[in-house]
């Protein structure tokens, strides 16, 4: 893995499901990996079977979004970690 992508998301699945496309457009996942934390909400489980290629990680309870990039950083092995809101796609 050269490149892991990590996402922290809450209650914004349309927003996240926009972001997903986007970055698998851009990148070849083969190399790279993209790791979401679904942070204490249920509207996401609704889109995690459309994208099998992300590596999904959650709690029930929220925590916030520092403690949930930390979980992120500790699965992640790529070389690189880059982090984006889950609103924060790549034009």
């Amino acid at each position: 893995m050269e490149t892991s992508i990590l996402i922290v998301t809450k209650n914004r699945a349309a927003e996240l499901a926009f972001s997903l496309n986007k970055i698998h457009q851009l990148i070849d996942t083969s190399k790279h990996e993209v790791l979401v934390f679904v942070d204490g909400c249920d509207a996401t489980e609704a889109i995690k079977n459309n994208f099998g290629w992300v590596k999904w990680f959650g709690t029930t309870k929220t925590i916030g979004a520092s403690p949930a990039r930390n979980q992120l950083y500790e699965n992640a092995i790529g070389t690189i970690l880059i982090g984006f809101d889950d609103d924060a796609h790549p034009i």
